[in-house]
């Protein structure tokens, strides 16, 4: 589970990195100058996110967050798809949803690879981990590929997909998570995942 969702995220992210700003300049017609401002922008509001919406979270329960994450992902990638050309106000929401989306999954993500990863052999385990993660991802960019000559929102609508997908397996993660704890350590707002 942990792997799958390390793998949805991977293909997600290359996907988001390769064909947003070719969508974004083609079909809406934002300048190519301004492009550059976008990922910027991803960047101050995950550093805000980092310092003050993630340290509420706890890390040994990582389903509500992480479930949100994936939320926020979906909602981002259908603003982007339905936007109109030049509604920079509907971009600059999508680019908001996805920069919180990201800096809610990606250290409940570290977290749960902790956990999940025998302390003894972590290093050889995160080697093969990601080994796998690069063979399984690598045929993903050529799938976007071909699905952007298609059309340039395809990518975005695999995205969707893979969303739900990662959305189904922090799900089953976090009620393994919840069966394997002893049910004395686990409190009543954390059963609710």
């Amino acid at each position: 589970l942990t792997m799958g969702i390390l793998m949805v995220m991977s293909v997600c992210v290359m996907v988001n990195n390769a064909f947003w700003p070719l969508y974004i300049t083609n079909r809406l017609a934002v300048p190519v100058e301004f492009v550059g401002a976008f990922p910027f922008i991803r960047s101050l509001i995950m550093l805000g996110f980092y310092f003050f919406v993630v340290p509420r979270f706890n890390p040994a329960v990582f389903g509500r967050p992480m479930l949100t994450g994936f939320s926020m992902f979906v909602t981002s990638q259908l603003l982007l798809i339905f936007s109109p050309p030049l509604a920079y106000s509907v971009l600059f929401v999508s680019v908001l949803l996805e920069a919180g989306a990201l800096a809610m999954i990606n250290p409940m993500m570290d977290a749960l690879l902790v956990t999940t990863v025998d302390r003894q052999e972590r290093a050889r385990i995160m080697a093969i981990i990601w080994v796998v993660i690069i063979l399984l991802t690598s045929p993903f960019g050529w799938l976007a590929g071909f699905l952007s000559e298609i059309s340039r929102t395809l990518p975005f609508v695999m995205n969707i997909c893979l969303f739900f997908l990662g959305g189904v397996f922090t799900y089953l993660a976090s009620q393994r998570a919840v069966q394997d704890v002893p049910s004395e350590m686990i409190t009543v707002q954390e059963r609710m995942i």
